[in-house]
This record gives structure tokens, sequence and C-alpha cells, in this order.
């Protein structure tokens, strides 16, 4: 009985370990109840976080399985991440099953870790279906920000992301990443979108962050800050005091100066 089984797949994902997880991966690969084994496997390997064993006895399970089990699996290892999950998500991407292709795609452009940026940055630039190259290029600036590299290289590949985003969606992504990038160029970047009404909103907090930052720590003459106020369009009422507030301060300052 179907109902018996995922039952007995629940109470065993429960409290099964990593010893029991080779007869829960023969379940996925046999048992029409698909769904409640892979979550079985799943509560394993969350709760086994503090070792990789569980990793070492997946893997191979996963090389070997076709079709839904192999879906699961795919699912389970994005959830797991680290590098030996994403060489073998990357394999997968070639994958002959057109479902399990996507599906790696997929996983690949949602990668927790910047491990993936290289694979979902050449994505982002090269893939011919417009629903991959999307989510490749939300993964990729998303991605951008998790690094622990320079301002000036997160710059320069949030300046690129603006230029391969087409919809303004995900140019409003990459402007809220350079709202958190408190440098005299990020602000020339996002002053350039200040009156471009599909984004203006977002690039108005991003360039009033940038701005009252750099203000506050003296990083910018105050005129620079003052031209970047002056540009500054926004239907919030909020946004719009803040701007005056800060554009009034610079000019001030500018002429103590």
């Amino acid at each position: 009985d179907q109902r018996v089984c995922v039952m007995s797949l629940r109470v065993l994902g429960d409290l099964a370990g990593t010893a029991e997880l080779p007869v829960l991966l023969d379940i996925l690969r046999k048992s029409k109840a698909t769904q409640a084994a892979e979550d079985a496997v799943a509560a394993v390997c969350i709760r086994e976080t503090e070792s990789t064993a569980y990793l070492d006895i997946i893997l191979p399970w996963f090389n070997q399985a076709q079709g839904a089990p192999k879906l699961a699996l795919l699912r389970i290892l994005s959830s797991i991440g680290g590098p030996n999950a994403l060489a073998a998500v990357r394999t997968a991407t070639g994958d002959k099953n057109p479902e399990i292709k996507d599906l790696a795609l997929c996983t690949l452009c949602d990668w927790p870790s910047v491990d993936a940026l290289p694979d979902v940055a050449r994505l982002a630039k090269t893939a011919a279906d417009q629903k991959l190259k999307i989510s490749a290029l939300r993964g990729y600036i998303r991605l951008i920000s998790l690094q622990d590299v320079s301002p000036e290289r997160k710059l320069e590949a949030l300046k690129e992301s603006l230029a391969l985003a087409e919809r303004s969606e995900e140019k409003k992504l990459a402007l809220a990443g350079l709202g958190n990038i408190a440098t005299a160029d990020s602000l020339a970047l996002v002053t350039r979108f200040l009156k471009n009404p599909d984004v203006k909103e977002e690039a108005g907090v991003a360039a009033l962050g940038i701005a009252e930052e750099m203000f506050r720590n003296g990083h910018l003459a105050p005129a620079g800050i003052a031209a970047a106020m002056e540009q500054l369009s926004t239907d919030n009422d909020k946004l719009a005091k803040r701007g005056q507030s800060l554009l009034d301060q610079a000019k001030l300052a500018a002429k103590g100066k």
C-alpha cells in the first residue's frame, strides 16, 4: 500500500543516519513513492551536515541513477552544496535526458555558493534559451555580491551584468547590488539610471545609499554628492525627503569649503 510506504519513509527519514542511506537510496531507485523517498534522504543529509560521508554515499548512486530518482538526487545535491556536489551537477548539464539536463542547468543557476560563479557567468553570456539566460543572469548577479573580492571587482562584474540585462527586473537586481558598493565609480554608474522610468526607484535607493555613506565618511567631495542628488527622481516621499536633506547638507558643505 502506497500510503503505508510513504508513512514508513517519513519515519525512516526522521530516524535514519548515514549508515541507512544506501537502503533509502535503493528505495528511491525502486519505489513509486519518489517524493517521500527523496524527503527521507534529504532529511538524513540535513542532520549529517558535520560529516561529508553521506555525500560519498550519494554521489555513486547519483552517477548511476536515471529518470525520477536522478531528478530527486539533483535537488538533494543542490541543498548539500560543496565542490564535489557541484562537479556532479556540472556533469549532469550534459545529460542526454533533456529533463535531467534542464534541471541540472537550473540547479547550477541557483547554486548557493560562489563556486558556481564562472559557470553561471558563462551561461548568462552564451545561453541560447532565453529563460535559462535570465535565470543564469539572476544567479550571476546574486553570486557577485557573495564574493570575497574588492569593491572594484564587484563593480566591474555588476557593470557587465547591467550590460547583459535586457529586462528591468534584472537591472533592478544589479542596481541593488551596486547600492552596497560605496565608491565614486559605483555612484556614477547608478546615476545614469536615475531618470530611467523603469528602474528609477531602485536606482534612487542605490544612489542615495551610496551617497549618504560617502558623504558621512568624507570619501567624495560635497559637490559630487550634490550633483548626484540633483538628478534623483522618485515617487517615494520618504526617499525624496532623504535625497533633499542630503542635497542641502552637501551644498552647505561645498560652500563651507
